[in-house]
């Protein structure tokens, strides 16, 4: 039953477990895509915000710069204003000339589709780690350029990471505490199984004392109440058995006349005590042997043959020759026939009726002479 309780407790394993990972990326991806929306909508808000700012200001105002330098370090994002050829004209955080050149080149490309749009647009630069985010200038109703916002891409990285932990954290914890209650609730239902399927067992090996706890109310304790009924039916069964066999068996052994059983492919399976003394015979020498085989005298094989073939039964007197003396026996044979007609072997009873031919011989004489004494 250890391996029945495994293989449940596996497969509830297996089965938590896809469920658990489906959840966890269902999640994940609904997780993932909120806060990328959300992300979204506050680089969209900022860009309005700072577009917003430009138009009222202008791209020619001394002071564009230093407002866009503090507007972008308030946001924490990078903001670039470019023309609508591609030129840049403000960049919050310019660096090196190198780092000019590959803002500009990247500018560029994201721009490459962008330049005669007049609706907002984002990007992402997985080579840079970059998010962009960009929507047309307006001034006075006419377009300028665009209003660039970039920032790092990492923060996304590490919030889609912090997800993933939490729900890895979550669902696993969930997993264990699953788990544990599933083990107590299995062990609930399957201790009585284990404790009824052990009596069983017990009960097929003929250990009719064996019985099972009755602890619980529901389908298990109908169950270890049905296992303890037949086990104690099947114990009353045995001990009447037990009680009729030695009944039979004391009757058989201590009955005067001898008697043998033949099964049905003609091996003797019974001999009686009074079938031994009569004929001077050790056990071993009949039982489990063909009846031919042991059967010294012809008449009783022959006998035992008729019943064999006409299934009647069938009474004669014989007269055996016993070591240096006859014996008289009046030998009755029938056949046995179980139920439904089937056939299951012979009954041979022998009783010896010496003593009483010897009585009619004297009666014979006792009248021979009386009736020759009359006479004279």
């Amino acid at each position: 039953m250890n391996k029945f309780r495994s293989r449940l407790l596996l497969a509830l394993l297996v089965l938590i477990i896809i469920v658990l990972v489906g959840l966890g990326l269902l999640l994940g991806q609904l997780f993932k895509n909120f806060y990328f929306q959300t992300f979204q909508e506050r680089m969209e808000k900022e860009a309005k915000l700072v577009e917003m700012y430009i138009s009222e200001e202008g791209i020619t105002s001394p002071t564009l710069k230093s407002k866009v330098d503090h507007i972008s370090h308030s946001l924490s994002v990078r903001t670039t204003i470019v023309q609508k050829d591609g030129k840049i004209l403000v960049d919050s955080n310019p660096g090196s000339k190198q780092q000019r050149i590959e803002k500009s080149i990247v500018i560029q490309q994201v721009l490459k589709k962008q330049l005669n749009s007049k609706k907002s647009f984002d990007q992402i630069k997985e080579d840079y780690d970059l998010y962009y985010y960009g929507i047309p200038l307006i001034i006075e109703g006419k377009q300028e350029g665009f209003v660039v916002l970039s920032t790092s891409f990492d923060s996304l990285k590490q919030v889609n990471q912090q997800i993933w932990g939490l729900l890895i954290g979550s669902l696993g914890l969930a997993l264990i505490v699953i788990l544990l209650l599933g083990v107590k609730i299995m062990g609930r239902y399957t201790r009585p199984i284990e404790s009824a399927t052990k009596v069983a067992m017990e009960l097929a090996k003929g250990n009719y004392k064996a019985r099972t706890y009755e602890d619980y109310v529901d389908e298990t304790g109908m169950l270890s109440q049905s296992i303890n009924a037949l086990a104690r039916n099947l114990q009353e069964s045995i001990t009447n058995q037990e009680m009729q066999q030695d009944r039979l068996r004391t009757l058989i052994e201590n009955m005067g006349s001898g008697m043998l059983l033949i099964d049905s492919r003609g091996y003797i399976n019974l001999v009686n005590r009074a079938y031994k003394e009569q004929f001077h015979i050790h056990p071993d020498d009949f039982l489990y042997h063909l009846y031919y085989e042991v059967f010294e005298h012809k008449e009783i094989i022959k006998l035992v043959e008729k019943i064999f073939m006409t299934e009647v039964k069938v009474r004669k007197q014989v007269v055996l020759p016993l070591n240096i003396e006859r014996r008289y026996f009046d030998v009755y044979g029938a056949p046995i026939i179980g139920l439904n007609d089937e056939w299951k072997g012979i009954v041979l009873v022998f009783h010896d009726i010496t003593e009483l031919k010897k009585l009619e011989q004297v009666r014979r004489d006792f009248v021979a002479n009386v009736s020759h004494e009359l006479k004279r």
